[in-house]
């Protein structure tokens, strides 16, 4: 499948440099490692009161509680001892969260005062003034609010591309959505958010790194959303150009995003005898044993048992046609890559498609929970963010599914329908 790259994931605060912080605390930080940061946190020696703070922060973030989040780096940034790479991290990641929260003033007025504090890397600067400008634009918009709550379910119906399509409502019109939890915004092409009366925004805003083309985009706000018997006010869409969504006779029209689908609860990608459907159901009893579904802003990342390998960090991707793993992943776990295969894959999206060589690992065993399930071969790529990998279809579609609550941040794999 073709990806949307870049903006859509708004989550390239990871990247900013830093001086003079502890470098075990930025490395877990731009990382969004929660198992580093929870061991700094358990052993804090040598650190600040504002590094304890910034790692606070991060793991109240990365559990969704973006409350205790806002309210640490609040606190922290008025004291005396944070400057520098220190304020420019606390500040990134307060403008994030704040962005998360549907808080748009707030955000871009934490994104504007990060940009002032020192020089980060090219990418950091280039990716938070991107998200800057998001923020910027929505800053007078008010909040997106789940309205309608329902324990519900929409059949799914599988594209060309193997994606999953579901048919939900965008200002009383119905309108087929990919639904795609690796997406960091709700996305919707020009033509369509003309037919479905999506309210556009003044300025233009862009797709891409700072080492990439950028496609541009604007900003539309929809009046309301339905999916499986829910409604939302006030949703986010990333609108572009009808030719940035289509990949030759293969078209997207809508993607419902994160954003949307977070607010859900309990969400479930299941397989059923009736077919395939997407459920919204009530969040599990009481708080799992070992969180393993955390977030990298607007990213869902899981923690994923991978045979010889052990827990690694995942992106959760139900856009992504297969799993696969990262430059990280191999620099991590060497010797299991000595005997790979080598072979070209051609990768992208939205105007930016590449071929790369990766390396091929075969017969990998991927487990959560206990429950195991296998993947015939896995592609290694040279490139990557800060997670080892990507969790894709081949995985999440065999047996019964998956779920993702995002009240408990349980992320499980269903077992087969009863015959």
């Amino acid at each position: 499948m073709c990806r949307i790259p870049a903006l859509l994931a708004l989550a390239g605060f990871a990247w900013i440099a830093a001086a003079r912080a502890d470098d075990r605390v930025l490395a877990a930080v731009q990382a969004t490692d929660p198992m580093a940061v929870e061991a700094l946190l358990k052993d804090p020696r040598g650190l600040s009161a504002g590094e304890l703070a910034l790692l606070s922060a991060e793991a109240a973030g990365m559990r969704f509680d973006d409350k205790d989040a806002i309210e640490t780096l609040t606190r922290a940034l008025g004291g005396p001892e944070v400057g520098g790479a220190l304020r420019r991290q606390m500040l990134s990641l307060l403008g994030s969260v704040q962005l998360r929260s549907n808080n748009y003033a707030a955000a871009a007025e934490a994104l504007e005062a990060a940009l002032a504090v020192t020089e980060p890397s090219a990418e950091g600067r280039h990716s938070l003034e991107q998200t800057h400008l998001v923020a910027k634009t929505l800053r007078g918009e008010p909040a997106q609010i789940h309205e309608v709550k329902a324990t519900s379910a929409v059949a799914i119906k599988r594209d060309a591309a193997n994606l999953a399509r579901a048919v939900g409502r965008v200002n009383g019109l119905d309108e087929e959505f990919i639904l795609d939890t690796g997406a960091g915004m709700s996305t919707i092409t020009r033509s369509a958010a003309v037919r479905l009366s999506v309210r556009m925004l003044e300025g233009p805003v862009s797709v891409g790194s700072a080492t990439s083309a950028s496609v541009p985009a604007h900003i539309g706000v929809a009046d309301s959303v339905e999916i499986a018997g829910n409604r939302f006010r006030n949703v986010v869409f990333l609108v572009m150009a009808d030719e940035a969504l289509t990949f030759g006779s293969y078209k997207i029209d809508a993607i419902l995003g994160f954003p949307v689908l977070s607010r859900l609860g309990r969400i479930e990608f299941a397989r059923t005898l009736a077919g395939e459907v997407f459920r919204v159901g009530a969040p599990s009893a009481g708080v799992p044993s070992k969180r393993d579904l955390y977030l990298d802003v607007l990213r869902p990342m899981v923690i994923v048992d991978v045979s010889d390998a052990g827990p690694v960090r995942m992106l959760l991707d139900s856009g992504a046609k297969s799993s696969s793993f990262s430059k990280l992943f191999a620099d991590t776990f060497p010797a299991l890559m000595r005997n790979a295969d080598t072979q070209t894959v051609t990768i992208g999206g939205a105007g930016a498609r590449k071929t790369i060589e990766v390396k091929v690992l075969k017969n990998v065993a991927m487990g959560v929970d206990g429950r195991v399930r296998r993947v015939g071969a896995i592609d290694v790529s040279k490139e990557g963010r800060g997670e080892h990998g990507a969790v894709g279809q081949d995985v999440l579609r065999a047996e019964g599914g998956f779920a993702l609550d995002f009240t408990t941040m349980d992320f499980s794999f269903l077992p087969d329908a009863p015959q």
